[in-house]
């Protein structure tokens, strides 16, 4: 399915344009939901082939491990040994959040004000939760058990947010596992259904769940104007919010389901380039803020000089350039090469119990 890495390129270029301020990319943080329901369904398609294999946990956790730890570690460690070496003691001691992904709890409590340049992991730490529960329910959950577990998922994340709308702290709403269950458990669901169907009754599913989506989110947005949706603080509020991310987990999963099946329209998603930065997307997630930062400091003279729109457009350029060959030399040098150990680290069954199994 190469055009998921496709779909995933349309993703971190949607947070790249929001965490950019690009007109127009107000809901350019959805990407982060994007990749939500994507993960939900590789991971549950993963899981459900690997179901009758021996080793079914051993290797699933070593291959995430060996795919999520390594370069996450390297930034979270560089950050906060920078904290203590600059005598930060308040950022030192949440290290053992940021370890164990509990993040999530020190984040919503200061409204992300603690370890700022980290904020953006509470999805990684969102999806990690995840993969600790979701591969035992696999196992366990069967048939329409599944369906169940995959529905109360959906009803938790709804619940979840109706309960904390209109709390002072907008954040409770979006920034913590059961709030983005929806979205998960939107991806899981078709990779079951697919186990089941043909290509062509998936390709027609997935035209009426985006169509069904983006007409219920679009909606919201024109009731609300587009402008209200670079904050939490602004669209929280709102009376439709705690029914927006399920809209979008909809619209999402239609958009995998056809990307998937290689439905028409999402065809161009499978071209080379797109390709490369969704495989090294995760590196672009986990760089941007940092570097980001740097090149503003590095371009703070030129932007001293001048204020036009051509340098604008230079430091913007400088910046998506510099994250795009961060995580490129991530992926070619420290990535890649660990990733190489899955198959040499993973276990598969005997030729003799393949053969009688």
């Amino acid at each position: 399915m190469p055009g998921l890495d496709g779909l995933r390129a349309i993703a971190i270029g949607a947070v790249f344009g929001f965490h950019l301020g690009l007109p127009g990319m107000s809901l350019g943080w959805t990407g982060v939901q994007l990749f939500f329901v994507i993960s939900g369904f590789l991971i549950t398609g993963i899981l459900l082939r690997a179901r009758e294999r021996p080793y079914y946990f051993r290797n699933f956790y070593i291959r995430r491990t060996l795919r999520i730890f390594p370069i996450y570690y390297l930034v979270i460690g560089i950050y906060f040994l920078a904290a203590y070496l600059q005598g930060d003691g308040a950022t030192a001691r949440l290290l053992p959040y940021y370890l164990t992904y509990t993040q999530t709890y020190p984040q919503l409590l200061t409204r992300y004000a603690s370890a700022p340049w980290l904020g953006h992991t509470w999805s990684l730490a969102i999806e990690e939760q995840f993969y600790l529960m979701w591969p035992f329910a696999i196992l366990v959950l069967q048939g329409r058990w599944r369906a169940v577990a995959l529905g109360a998922f959906a009803l938790l994340a709804v619940g979840t947010r109706v309960v904390v709308h209109g709390h002072d702290n907008p954040f409770l709403s979006l920034g913590w596992l059961p709030t983005q269950l929806d979205l998960l458990a939107a991806g899981a669901a078709i990779a079951v259904l697919a186990a089941g169907r043909t290509a062509d009754q998936m390709r027609r599913l997935g035209y009426v769940l985006s169509g069904i989506g983006l007409l219920i989110s679009a909606g919201m947005v024109a009731l609300a104007g587009l402008q209200v949706f670079w904050s939490p603080i602004t669209w929280v509020p709102l009376w439709f919010s705690p029914y927006f991310p399920t809209a979008m987990a909809i619209f999402f999963a239609g958009l995998v389901t056809l990307t998937a099946v290689q439905a028409r329209p999402m065809r161009w998603l499978a071209n080379r380039p797109m390709m490369r930065i969704g495989k090294i997307s995760y590196g672009l997630y986990l760089f941007h803020p940092f570097v980001f930062h740097w090149v503003d400091r590095l371009c703070s003279p030129l932007r001293a000089m001048s204020q036009g729109l051509p340098v604008t457009l230079a430091i913007l350029t400088a910046k998506i350039a510099a994250t795009v060959l961060a995580a490129e030399l991530s992926w070619r040098c420290f990535e890649g090469p660990i990733n190489a150990l899955k198959d040499r680290l993973t276990r598969k069954a005997s030729p003799r119990a393949q053969a009688t199994g």
